[in-house]
């Protein structure tokens, strides 16, 4: 049959042997004493069919294999041979989901004989397959990422003697079938590179010895590594003394690197158990030798150590890449023998060093290399440059201080050419995880170690300044030389220039006001004519894929002369973008590069840049470069991405006119500069520098509106807070009054209804909500000024009840934009405090309350758009409580409560109770006390009565079951733990466990399972935790209650016969709850002792009907062994007796991983405790 034809046969086979597995059909026993063995004689068929047409490209024969094993390991052993040959050493495997299938059926393999104590005879029929003869070429790699994955797993739950075995079984192969047929031989050295590799694992992986260890393993180890030495290490590299001829390249690189891998295991593990294990003597003794060819060795010529690496540098294979990690381990060996280091030693390190590095220099270069898997047996031609990339980056705290200053710029180049520019798409499900020049490199850049690599970061940050100038100056309009003068940090190399800037411009005084604003004056002219440099698409998308990597380089943290260099090759690149065709790329790039310039302007060194330029003028560059520039873009208002970059471009402006005020740089002189130029641009007026900014277009009115909105934010509180004024008190309270008749002047014609579109942009709102609050600050009396008083009308009334009025028109609206509605609450609440400002019409808090009441119950509001908005909700509402009477707040439990009437669920009418439940919600998050708070508590029955209909009403409409539950369940939460001390009656806690139990759980979609799990939970906790005295006479309840939710992850987690793991974060995250839950029980031991027994038999019943995740198993077994930490032992003795054979075996299985890893843990932990 053909492969299609295998694979659904395959399947069906595969589907019939889960069902046999998961229903307990196949009883070893039982079929043996009552049928003659008649199941086994038919399962023996299906696995001589299986074996004798070995389908190795389908995922579903390595899995009905792997569920031929778990029904009993004797149907496959009289074929483990052949088992292992078309399994696992010669079959093809290639595609990622029959790696993982192939991965799985070793790692059952290797558990079945672990528990059999019989690996060592699983390892000797191993051997036996790869010392066959076969076309050995042909074969894959023996360890690939797959099957070393599941020997490592075993190998470190397998206790020494039979590790020591295993190693044994390999040497014993070696000199007996491969050395004495090794000359010459192409076959045999790749069957010789095979068991390298497979002795390379068991020595790496093997339980570390130390000075516990008995000392009849320690001396057999000792023994193994001399047999390895001095048998099979040597022996090898004496192959290579004699000169082959050209015929025998392959023999000779495959004898070279079976013999460097060794080697470098060798070294290595010798290094591992000398520091481990006293009682280990190491061969290669404690005096570390040193010369020209020190010996990387004991007891190997260093004329042997030419020759092979004569030869390595010939060619990219696992030889070279083992001989880099032997010189790496000698560097190690340097290190921890030498106290002081001589010269001699100093150059020894350098040597090792420059050779590690200088080894795979050519192989960096290349254009298309293969991904590496990280195992040492895959290093091949086109693996080697990411193993070699992996080695010195995972290695650089130990090279980098032995490095010339021309190798770290080398490793700075092959980092940034080795780097994305574009944003990674994540990994897909089905990809094969593995190592690649990118990634190692990615990971490099995020790493905080970085940083720390003092010398390499530098050289890199040089490196991507020289980039990004590079492509600067191919869009330069003029020649280098014009640009070295006008803008002379673009061809710098070694901050020689911001030297210049910095010690010229520190000897300035007072009086050198002069010089210090020559660099903002060269980029004011050079904005106002033709700016010199010109991008297109290509150099701006050039360009911010290097922004990208800037965006990961801790900018915060850079040193002075970094920090000043990166400020202007930033602030060249923002305003190179001017006078172009205005593009999303441009938008996009434009963002980017104020988002970095905040960033670093947040940095510990930020006040460099106010060395040689003012903050005025930093505005001045900023806004002259962007207001021309938005007139270019061909966008809404409300365009996502422009009001992005509203907020990048505001959040730079504040941030450089506060530490104007931090450091105190001549305030008057910047906001005077800075005010005065704003009134020059601003909205709608005729001043002769809108001659130069041609007609003003919306986004370019906005972008003032957002600059002016920046400067009352700054300048409101320093003028409110006299104490900070340092320089002329007076002027800065008229600098603020100019600004907010601006910015009044501005928002008049941009609020006339309909010139704007259906909603208030956010940055008028934030506008309007900023220009309320300074005047709020001016005019603390309007907050006292009740609105009936005969009193002068307050500046801007109009304005405000205008936006007022339309913001209770267009609030439902602007809750579906965070930024938006925060604004819209922010104006509302302000305006609600100052009562001088209310209009006659009629009552704010009712108009208020209607609105937010329309926002809570509008159905086109995301879910999480709606948790944005609660902590702003929040805020107006704790202010209206705290200014209203006790009649609006009476008004407020009337609407819940009219809200959660049971008839609005049988008139279909869900957003009047989803109103009210948020109002609740609402209500609980407000601090609340004197008769507001008993007004509320005395309502709490009635309020929790009503949920409890809700919930049940709503579980039996299953469309409406996750509209009305989750907020149900999370309002009820909040409500019993802050009514800790208020609810009395322990009735109205006992009806949350009829909620608990209603509610369903299952076909429910991961992310909605989630959210109603954690309800669930929240619910629970908050009982366990607030009504400890309802627990104590419900535990029935209670327990039900968990159980339900324990039962739930056990059946969501389970390891299902098709489809992929996608779900399973969601679960683990629910397992972790679980088991939380289980140690909040198990703190409460006095009532639930008795208790824990059935706890305990509830579970192993369930676990018996389920294959869980290993993950998620771990989680529900941590929890468990809690419990079984209350357990006495007549509790153990009733659960071996009394429960089901199944889950008998079940819970014999936890107590003994209880006993074995949970309890040992706990009293080697008690021994270290007070």
């Amino acid at each position: 049959m053909s492969i299609p034809d295998w694979t659904t046969e395959l399947l069906v086979v595969e589907q019939l042997l889960s069902s046999v597995a998961s229903s307990s059909i196949y009883n070893v026993a039982t079929d043996r004493i009552r049928h003659g063995e008649a199941q086994f004689h038919f399962y023996r068929g299906v696995a001589e069919l299986l074996i004798n047409h070995p389908q190795a490209p389908v995922p579903a024969w390595f899995r009905c294999l792997k569920i031929l094993i778990s029904l009993n390991h004797l149907i496959l052993e009289p074929d483990l041979d052949d088992l292992l040959s078309s399994a696992w050493i010669d079959a093809e495997v290639t595609e990622f989901r029959t790696k993982k299938a192939q991965e799985v059926l070793i790692h059952t393999l290797f558990q079945t004989y672990a528990k059999l104590r019989q690996v060592p005879r699983l390892f000797e029929e191993l051997l036996g397959v790869i010392c066959r003869p076969a076309a050995e070429a042909l074969r894959q790699p023996v360890l690939a990422a797959g099957p070393s994955a599941a020997l490592c797993a075993c190998l470190l739950e397998l206790p020494p003697s039979q590790v020591l075995d295993m190693w044994s079984l390999v040497l014993d192969k070696f000199q007996s079938l491969i050395l004495p047929c090794l000359q010459s031989d192409v076959d045999m050295a790749l069957k010789s590179l095979s068991l390298s590799s497979l002795l390379h694992c068991v020595m790496f992986n093997m339980p570390s010895l130390d000075s516990s260890t008995p000392l009849p393993v320690i001396r057999r180890a000792q023994c193994m590594m001399e047999r390895v030495l001095g048998e099979l290490v040597k022996p090898l590299l004496a192959f290579l003394l004699d000169t082959p001829g050209p015929e025998s390249e392959l023999w000779l690189q495959k004898v070279s690197d079976s013999a460097l891998l060794l080697s470098y295991t060798w070294a290595q593990v010798d290094a591992m158990l000398s520091l481990n294990c006293g009682q280990y003597c190491s061969v290669a003794g404690t005096q570390l030798e040193i010369s020209n060819y020190p010996s990387l060795l004991p007891g190997v010529e260093a004329r042997l150590w030419k020759k092979v690496e004569k030869f390595t540098a010939q060619s990219r294979s696992l030889g070279r890449y083992c001989l880099e990690q032997l010189y790496l381990q000698r560097m190690r060996r340097t290190l921890m023998q030498t106290s002081s280091q001589s010269e001699q030693v100093l150059q020894t390190l350098r040597c090792d060093a420059a050779y590690i590095l200088g080894s795979g220099r050519g192989s960096l270069s290349l254009r298309m290399t293969a991904s590496w898997d990280g195992q040492v047996g895959t290093v091949s031609a086109s693996t080697y440059p990411a193993a070699h990339w992996h080695l010195l980056v995972s290695n650089l705290p130990i090279l980098i201080p032995y490095l010339c200053l021309d190798d770290v710029r080398y490793l700075a180049r092959v980092l940034l050419r080795t780097l994305p520019t574009s944003q990674a798409q994540g990994a897909s499900a089905d990809e094969e995880p593995s190592i690649t020049l990118e990634r190692v490199s990615t990971s490099l850049l995020h790493s905080p170690l970085f940083p720390e690599v003092q010398s390499l970061h530098s050289a890199f940050l040089r490196c991507v300044a020289t980039r990004c100038s590079s492509i600067l100056c191919s869009g330069s309009q003029s020649g280098p030389g014009s640009l070295s003068q006008q803008l002379p940090w673009l061809l710098e190399k070694d901050h020689t220039v911001m030297a210049h800037w910095e010690s010229r411009f520190a000897k300035v005084g007072p009086e050198g006001v002069g010089p210090r604003g020559e660099i903002a004056q060269n980029f004011l002219s050079l904005l106002k004519s033709d700016f010199p440099i010109q991008l297109e698409d290509e150099q701006l998308g050039d360009l911010l894929g290097l922004l990208n990597i800037i965006s990961a380089l801790h900018l915060d943290s850079l040193l002075p002369p970094h920090h000043l260099h990166y400020f202007l090759l930033l602030l060249t690149m923002a305003v190179s973008t001017q006078g172009r065709s205005c593009s999303s790329l441009a938008l996009q790039f434009l963002t980017t590069c104020y988002q970095l310039l905040a960033c670093l302007q947040r940095g510990r060194n930020a006040r460099c840049v106010f060395r040689v330029m003012y903050v005025s003028d930093i505005f001045e560059i900023v806004l002259t470069s962007l207001l021309p520039t938005s007139g270019g873009f061909c966008l809404e208002v409300d365009d996502p991405s422009w009001l992005q970059f509203l907020q990048v471009v505001g959040s730079f402006l504040e941030q450089l006119m506060q530490m104007l005020i931090q450091s105190r740089l001549s305030l008057v002189l910047n906001f005077g500069k800075i005010t005065t130029f704003l009134s020059r641009c601003k909205l709608h007026t005729e001043a002769a520098f809108s001659e130069q900014l041609g007609n003003q277009s919306p986004l370019g009115s906005q972008l003032l509106l957002v600059c002016l909105t920046k400067l009352c934010q700054v300048l409101g509180p320093l003028v409110k807070d006299r104490r900070q004024l340092q320089e002329a008190p007076a002027s800065l309270p008229e600098l603020l009054q100019q600004a907010m008749l601006q910015m009044a002047t501005g928002l008049q014609p941009c609020l006339v209804p309909g010139t704007r579109g259906h909603c208030l942009p956010s940055a008028l709102l934030s506008a309007v909500a900023t220009l309320l609050e300074v005047d709020l600050s001016q005019h603390p009396d309007w907050v006292g000024i009740s609105q009936g008083m005969d009193r002068v009308v307050p500046t801007n009334a109009a304005l405000y009840r205008s936006v007022y009025s339309r913001l209770l028109l267009e609030l439902p609206a602007l809750a579906r934009d965070t930024l938006s509605f925060q604004a819209a609450l922010q104006f509302l609440t302000l305006f609600f405090s100052a009562p001088a400002l209310h209009p006659p019409e009629g009552p704010v808090f009712v108009s208020i309350l209607h609105a937010v009441r329309t926002v809570l119950a509008d159905p086109a509001i995301p879910a999480l758009a709606a948790q944005d908005i609660e902590p702003h909700l929040g805020a107006l509402f704790t202010q209206m409580l705290e200014a209203g009477t006790m009649e609006d707040f009476g008004l407020v439990v009337q609407s819940v409560l009219q809200g959660l009437d049971i008839r609005h669920v049988w008139t279909a009418d869900m957003q009047a109770v989803l109103s009210a439940v948020g109002l609740l919600k609402l209500l609980l998050s407000c601090p609340l006390s004197g008769e507001k708070a008993s007004l509320l508590w005395r309502a709490c029955p009635q309020i929790v009565s009503a949920l409890t209909l809700q919930s049940r009403e709503a579980c039996q409409e299953r469309p409406v079951v996750l509209t009305v539950v989750e907020p149900v369940l999370d309002v009820l939460a909040l409500l019993l733990r802050q009514g800790e001390e208020a609810i009395s009656n322990p009735h109205h806690v006992n009806l949350a466990f009829s909620i608990l139990l209603t509610v369903p759980l299952d076909h429910l979609r991961p992310p909605e399972y989630g959210r109603v799990f954690l309800g669930l939970h929240n619910v629970l906790f908050s009982i366990l935790q607030c009504h400890p005295k309802v627990v104590l006479k419900a535990i029935p309840s209670f327990l039900n209650s968990f159980n339900r939710l324990v039962f739930s992850v056990m059946h969501e987690g389970r390891q299902k016969d098709k489809g992929c793991a996608d779900d399973l974060p969601v679960i683990l995250e629910c397992a972790r709850l679980v088991e939380r839950m289980y140690s909040h029980i198990a703190m409460r031991s006095e009532e639930f002792t008795t208790s824990s027994p059935f706890l305990v038999a509830q579970y192993v019943t369930e676990a018996q009907k389920v294959t869980l995740y290993p993950a998620v198993k771990d989680l529900l077994q941590e929890g468990i062994y809690l419990i079984l930490d209350l357990c006495i032992e007549p509790d153990v003795q009733f659960l071996r007796t009394s429960l089901q054979p199944g889950a008998r075996d079940v819970f014999k299985e936890l107590h003994s991983d209880y006993l074995r890893y949970h309890k040992a843990k706990n009293e080697g932990e008690k021994r270290y405790t007070a």
